[in-house]
Order: C-alpha cells, then sequence, then structure tokens
C-alpha cells in the first residue's frame, strides 16, 4: 500500500457521517413528547400518555386510518421496532410539532404577561418619583427618614 492510499483511507474516516435511523429518531421524538413529566409517573405512564397524544393528532389530522397500538409505541420508545411506517413517524412529528406550537405560545404569553408587569412597576416607580420632586412628597419623605423608619424594612 502506498502513503497516498493510507492517506485516502484516514481520510476517508474523518468525514464519516453519522446517520440516525428511524428507530433512533422516533424513539426521542416520542421521549421529547413525554416531558414534562407527570409527579410519580412511571414510564408507562408516559409511553400511555403519549401514545394517546400520536393516535389523537394523527386521526385528527387524517394521517393514521388506524390507531398506533401502545404495544408498537412502546417498541418505538425503546428502539425495539424493526421498522417505522411513514404514517407512524408523520404521526409522530405532526405531534410533536403541536407540542412545540403549544410551548411557543406559552412562552410568547409569559413574556407578554412579565413585559405587563414590568410597565407596570416602572410606571408605579415613576408616580414615586414624581411625589418625591413636590414639595408635599419631600415633606412627607422627611418625616420618614426623620422618625428612622426604613424605606425598604423587610416584610414582617
Amino acid at each position: 500500500m502506498s502513503d497516498n492510499d493510507t492517506e485516502f483511507s484516514a481520510n476517508r474516516t474523518e468525514h464519516k457521517v453519522r446517520v440516525m435511523s428511524a428507530v433512533v429518531r422516533a424513539s426521542e421524538h416520542l421521549r421529547e413528547l413525554s416531558k414534562p413529566y407527570a409527579p410519580g409517573e412511571g414510564v408507562k405512564g408516559a409511553i400511555n400518555r403519549v401514545a394517546k397524544l400520536v393516535n389523537e393528532v394523527g386521526r385528527a389530522r387524517g394521517i393514521l386510518k388506524d390507531p398506533i397500538r401502545t404495544s408498537r409505541i412502546e417498541d418505538m420508545w425503546r428502539r425495539q421496532a424493526r421498522r417505522i411506517d411513514a404514517e407512524e413517524m408523520d404521526a409522530i412529528r405532526a405531534a410533536l410539532a403541536l407540542k412545540e406550537a403549544a410551548q411557543k405560545e406559552k412562552n410568547v404569553n409569559d413574556a407578554q404577561a412579565e413585559y405587563a408587569g414590568l410597565v407596570a412597576r416602572i410606571a408605579a416607580l415613576e408616580a414615586a418619583l414624581r411625589l418625591c420632586t413636590t414639595d408635599e412628597g419631600r415633606s412627607s419623605l422627611a418625616a420618614l427618614l426623620q422618625a428612622g423608619r426604613p424605606l425598604d424594612r423587610p416584610m414582617d
């Protein structure tokens, strides 16, 4: 073997592409669908919940003709399935897309609520600052300071 042959074979192993099988991908999608786990929920409970979700979404979107058996979902979960049918993978992907869309909507709603809270807090602080700039506000602030009461005292 010449030097060129060894270089070629060495380069060939460096550029190895990892291809994820459909079984592994389905298993990862199913596990992602199962999150978050309910307190005290076991693997069987999570698998049953995911099977119900995948079947509901698959039937609602017209992807599945027949529901996927829970034992079939469990085989996919445990990576013991020999193959994954296209309609099964489509139903799993549709359920995952629905979950991700719901999570994005929740994140947007949470961000909007946090923003509204911050705007209200800023408005209250601006009002307090305006109060402190008036003569009446300064005198009440001075009275509080003379009384020895800290402005930021811990709650009882």
